[in-house]
């Protein structure tokens, strides 16, 4: 089911991941789709469940529209890439207010052996506006390396990984529970 959602055929998806990678190689064309994935979309925890294509052109999405269009995209450009999520307690209580643990969704890419962990729900304006920083010195950008207030901003409880080979009817599940 969440093959449906990635529209890796649609016409946007193909001319915008043809425009944007177009004289970049390696790791900086995976970096270069990760960024624009992550700032030029905005995060919008409101948001209802869409097509890959329809985040890029409504320029804003939740954790798994923006993942899912990281991985549409990542896919597309010819990378081996996993749809992941983590069970998360978010300690800040912005994201989830009741407290409860949250299934958060990122992609992995294995570049010549080697996981890179990116999560591309928060853009750069949100990130300001909540006070979140991001401490990593490396391409990854993981969960774990979220900081609110000098404090983590989530405690990763569980990593699972999806099967986008199989269909998962269990979609709605994964999308709409909390813990």
């Amino acid at each position: 089911m969440f093959k449906d959602y990635c529209d890796f055929n649609h016409e946007c998806i193909i001319n915008f991941i043809g425009n944007i990678i177009e004289g970049e190689y390696g790791v900086n064309k995976i970096h270069k789709i990760f960024l624009i994935t992550k700032n030029n979309i905005a995060y919008d925890m409101f948001c209802n469940l869409q097509h890959a294509s329809e985040t890029l052109v409504f320029s804003r999405g939740n954790n798994l529209d923006k993942t899912l269009l990281l991985y549409t995209l990542l896919t597309s450009a010819g990378f081996d890439c996993n749809l992941c999520y983590a069970v998360v307690k978010d300690n800040s209580k912005l994201i989830s207010r009741s407290g409860k643990n949250v299934k958060w969704f990122y992609v992995t890419v294995n570049y010549f052996g080697k996981l890179i962990e990116f999560d591309c729900s928060f853009d750069r304006s949100f990130m300001n506006a909540a006070q979140i920083r991001h401490i990593s010195q490396s391409w990854d950008f993981k969960l774990e390396n979220y900081v609110y207030k000098n404090e983590k901003l989530f405690n990763v409880v569980k990593r699972c990984s999806i099967n986008m080979k199989e269909r998962n009817d269990e979609f709605s599940e994964l999308v709409c529970t909390s813990y």
